[in-house]
């Protein structure tokens, strides 16, 4: 910087300056004049410092500010970070939460489809011990029974009809009943029912079909469209001789109550054919056998 100084200096003494020595008199300053040359110089050198001095200042003032601002924005970083973390903890708090309401409702839903299974319709297969239509659940299984087919005198005729599917495993009363009404269980007592299931005991099951109805059609082996099919077989009766007696579905395959052929003679029960006349034939027949079928939807 002096060298640089000192170059333009004597290039200024070279080309001459003039300086005013008094009011209105003038000279010509000399390239060697040492005092000159030297005040110059001094002022030059001052001149550098006081621009140091505020370079200087100018720097710190600098440094002071960006510091500042490095602090404030670092405490503005922390401040936006803590409040960015609060709200991810918020948001999985409320995630969590979300979470466990989704697990409650799918717990809802499945209670509530488990209930909607176990809602349907219920239905009698008779001659059976199981269920085997689809989505069907066996409640019970048990011992068709009903009123004796003939106590030995036509006075006695009356009582009810319907047959019942008692239970398997009954919870018994302690109080002996009047001689008024009694059930009987029953048997087939006819041969076409199936090879050896003459005078064999007849059982039943109850089912539970997860449909909402079901049905019994006689004269059917299949259901109409629209319908399924739970199991089909052939209708059955007491004598038209006998006491008053229901129309009930016998499986095509029955199976029989192990024990039970003893011919009991209690509640009888016969395959039921067609009779002509006020029934037109067609579309049925005289004599035949008649088909039936249980159906849900």
């Amino acid at each position: 910087m002096a060298q640089e100084l000192v170059c333009l200096l004597s290039f200024t003494f070279a080309l001459g300056l003039q300086v005013s020595l008094g009011e209105h008199a003038k000279k010509r300053l000399l390239l060697n004049d040492p005092a000159i040359f030297n005040s110059r110089l001094a002022k030059l050198e001052s001149t550098i410092q006081s621009m140091d001095k505020v370079i200087e200042s100018m720097n710190n003032t600098f440094n002071a500010k960006l510091k500042s601002m490095e602090s404030s924005y670092q405490a503005n970083l922390q401040t936006k970070v803590r409040d960015h973390e609060r709200h991810i903890q918020n948001l999985t708090s409320s995630l969590s939460t979300l979470r466990i309401g989704i697990a409650n409702q799918q717990n809802t839903m499945t209670q509530m489809s488990q209930s909607f299974q176990e809602r349907g319709a219920t239905y009698v297969r008779w001659g059976k011990t199981g269920c085997s239509g689809t989505g069907t659940k066996l409640v019970y299984s048990g011992y068709s029974s009903g009123q004796k087919f003939f106590y030995g005198n036509d006075y006695y005729r009356g009582g009810p009809s319907n047959m019942l599917c008692l239970p398997e495993h009954p919870e018994l009363s302690n109080t002996t009943a009047g001689t008024n009404s009694y059930i009987y269980g029953s048997e087939y007592d006819d041969a076409r029912f199936g090879s050896g299931a003459q005078n064999q005991d007849v059982p039943c099951a109850l089912c539970l079909s997860n449909t909402s109805t079901t049905v019994m059609i006689p004269g059917r082996k299949s259901c109409f469209s629209g319908w399924r099919i739970e199991y089909s077989g052939f209708l059955a009766s007491g004598a038209y001789h006998h006491a008053a007696s229901s129309f009930v579905c016998i499986d095509k395959q029955p199976e029989f109550i192990p024990g039970g052929r003893s011919d009991n003679n209690d509640k009888t029960l016969f395959i039921t054919g067609y009779k002509c006349g006020s029934l037109p034939c067609p579309p049925y027949t005289d004599d035949l056998q008649v088909y039936c079928v249980v159906c849900s939807k």
